[in-house]
């Protein structure tokens, strides 16, 4: 019974010793899944899977009868990623989801909004460290709305 008693007291201080993983990441991507710029948020759900959530940004301008308007649309975001470890902190990337875009106009005084779901895909290379610290990646985008547009970003942000 003692050898039982030891063995499970140096097991449990043996496993408590073990760091944890850091599993959440913050980072602003230019360009990328949220077009021109987004703000994401991403947890790691297991070693190799990861769910991202962000909101992304597009600067539009228009002309009309009163002049030419601009303005910043922003629209959320979602991606599940697969990570597989080249080496060490270095990963490759593939990644899956979509963007919500919505869009308002105006049709005999009655303001109307349409949404759509632009499906949206991610290759690339990501520095993503065990513990806390800097990461980031860059990726090659694409979105299928009429037609396939390939896009690129880059990512920085911290891991904690």
């Amino acid at each position: 019974m003692k050898i039982i008693m030891i063995i499970l007291i140096v097991a449990s201080v043996a496993y408590s010793q073990q760091k944890d993983k850091a599993k959440n990441l913050t980072y602003a991507e230019i360009f990328g899944n949220g077009l021109f710029f987004s703000v994401n948020y991403e947890r790691i759900i297991s070693e190799n899977l990861s769910v991202r959530v962000g909101l992304g940004n597009v600067y539009g301008s228009s002309a009309s009868n009163s002049g030419e308007h601009h303005s910043l649309e922003s629209f959320p975001l979602a991606m599940i990623n697969y990570l597989i470890e080249i080496y060490g902190n270095n990963y490759f990337e593939i990644g899956a989801g979509g963007l919500i875009a919505a869009s308002g106009f105006s049709f005999f005084n009655t303001y109307e909004t349409t949404f759509a779901i632009v499906p949206t895909i991610a290759a690339g290379y990501r520095y993503s460290p065990a513990d806390r610290g800097f990461f980031f990646s860059i990726t090659i985008d694409l979105f299928s709305a009429d037609y396939t547009y390939p896009w690129g970003g880059i990512g920085v942000g911290f891991i904690f």
